[in-house]
C-alpha cells in the first residue's frame, strides 16, 4: 500500500495501531526488493533439480 501511495496514516490504522510509529517501522521497509530476490533464488533451486529444465514464475505473478 505504501508503495502506491496510500499515507502511513491510513496504513497504520487499518493494521490497528495507535500511532504511525509501528507503520513507519515495519511497513515502510522497501519489501518488494526481497521478495523478488526470494522469487530468483527459488528459480535458481528449481532449475538446479530439474536437470536444467527452467521453472520460471513471473514477478507479475507475485502481486
Amino acid at each position: 500500500m505504501s508503495a502506491s501511495g496510500v499515507p502511513i496514516e491510513h496504513i497504520s490504522r487499518l493494521a490497528g495501531h495507535r500511532s504511525t510509529v509501528v507503520a513507519m517501522t515495519v511497513y515502510r521497509t522497501p519489501i518488494r526488493p526481497v521478495l523478488l530476490r526470494g522469487a530468483d533464488v527459488t528459480d535458481t533451486l528449481f532449475a538446479a533439480g530439474d536437470n536444467g529444465k527452467r521453472l520460471r514464475m513471473s514477478r507479475s505473478d507475485l502481486f
